[in-house]
């Protein structure tokens, strides 16, 4: 028999079930914040050519792709004509301050290597190429690397390197950040790219 002090079974399950309901309110946005935020800087950028504003893209093609933070590398054409590369990625720490838009005072000479494994734990670098006074743009979590014109010496080097197929490895490296990703696009295909963009006056 149930003593005349003792709590029904029945009302401490339901003050249980309140005191849930009130705790798990908070709980349950804490973690779709949390998973909004993971998606928006997680996502898969190599999917994505960003929007460049004043640069007007009348034909790109994705060189390579992959990496840490998911990016993408593009080369593209832009009337002039000129060719760019354009890289989406996330770019962490130092520069989280930077609000969206292009920021013209950031500028760094961004490096390429393009390298082939040859044998385990060696490499042969097939390119090293040099594009000066990048800018870049944040735009919603993500950080677009946009280069100068190449000059139509540099376009036959990258075409080379991604010969006689696409480079297992290719790194950017600007700014004490690097990024890593595989090659997607094999060299006659870069070469006939730059050839049909540099001919569209």
């Amino acid at each position: 028999m149930k003593r005349s002090d003792q709590p029904d079974s029945i009302d401490i399950a339901s003050q249980q079930g309140e005191r849930w309901k009130r705790a798990g309110k908070p709980i349950f946005g804490i973690f779709i914040s949390a998973l909004v935020l993971t998606i928006a800087y997680w996502h898969d950028r190599g999917e994505t050519l960003p929007p460049l504003d004043d640069i007007v893209t009348t034909d790109s093609i994705r060189i390579a792709r992959g990496g840490k933070y998911w990016s993408g590398l593009w080369m593209i054409c832009s009337i002039g004509p000129q060719i760019r590369l354009v890289l989406n990625t996330y770019l962490p720490t130092q520069l989280d301050r930077i609000g969206d838009g292009w920021t013209e005072s950031l500028r760094a000479d961004v490096y390429i290597w393009v390298d082939r494994t040859i044998a385990k734990h060696r490499s042969e670098t097939k390119a090293k190429l040099i594009f000066p006074d990048a800018v870049w743009r944040r735009k919603g979590g993500d950080d677009i690397l946009l280069t100068s014109p190449l000059p139509a010496a540099e376009i036959p080097v990258l075409s080379a390197a991604y010969l006689p197929t696409p480079p297992e490895r290719l790194t950017m490296f600007f700014a004490e950040h690097g990024t890593e990703m595989r090659g997607v696009t094999d060299g006659n295909t870069i070469s006939a790219f730059a050839k049909r963009c540099l001919a569209s006056e």
